[in-house]
């Protein structure tokens, strides 16, 4: 590989479990990395300076000064910095929650998702497709109350805790629960939290999660990429 790449760096790191989970190397240059799986990118460095990364429809840029370039020039009609937190090897799981289940999520939970799940991604293909890639729920009393699983990319996230169950540690307990499940599968857990989402970020860290130092930005051609999954 041309590019630095630091794999046991914070930043870097979801680009590694990236390659993991089967992206392949676009270009690679002395000056940037781009990864691709399917719609999604992955750029390192200066991605601002490949035109591959400017095509694509949704992407992942690790870079602030290359996608706040990107972000001035109009290349993505949707932008949005998150800060990336990762998971340390050592990972220990949180205390089981008494009188709540985990257990893995299956195609029979997919309506419950898609009616649970309050975002325009909660679609019954999308669903489908992260329940097949894995996704955790907590039950009370034989009853689903909660769920988390992973994003297209990789990253952990479609955390959701019913209203009537939530302020009793089901959020932190699934996060923790998704962290074990991913090591043992030999991945790189990692999340993506919006700047400014105060109470995300303060879930991330009381379950040990480090933060990357500085922000990562997610860019997409919005009509695009949701025409290029229209259901």
């Amino acid at each position: 590989m041309i590019f630095p790449f630091h794999p046991d760096d914070p930043l870097h790191a979801s680009a590694m479990d990236f390659i993991l989970t089967g992206a392949e190397i676009a270009e690679d240059t002395p000056e940037y990395l781009i990864l691709r799986k399917g719609l999604i990118h992955y750029g390192l460095g200066r991605a601002d300076l490949s035109e591959t990364f400017r095509k694509s429809l949704m992407a992942l840029c690790m870079d602030e000064e290359a996608s706040k370039i990107m972000a001035d020039d109009g290349c993505f009609d949707g932008v949005m910095p998150c800060w990336q937190y990762v998971f340390p090897e050592n990972h220990i799981e949180l205390p089981h929650p008494e009188g709540f289940d985990v257990r893995p999520l299956t195609l029979d939970d997919v309506p419950f998702l898609v009616r649970e799940y309050h975002h325009p991604s909660a679609t019954p293909r999308q669903m489908t497709e992260r329940v097949e890639e894995g996704m955790l729920g907590v039950c009370h009393e034989g009853n689903l109350v909660g769920f988390v699983g992973t994003h297209a990319e990789g990253s952990i996230g479609l955390l959701e805790v019913l209203p009537d169950y939530r302020r009793k540690g089901l959020a932190k307990y699934l996060m923790s629960a998704m962290v074990d499940d991913l090591l043992k599968k030999g991945r790189i857990p990692y999340a993506h939290v919006k700047l400014g989402n105060e109470a995300s970020m303060r879930l991330q860290e009381h379950i040990g999660m480090v933060r990357a130092a500085t922000h990562v930005t997610w860019l997409c051609k919005n009509e695009e990429y949701r025409k290029a999954n229209l259901i």
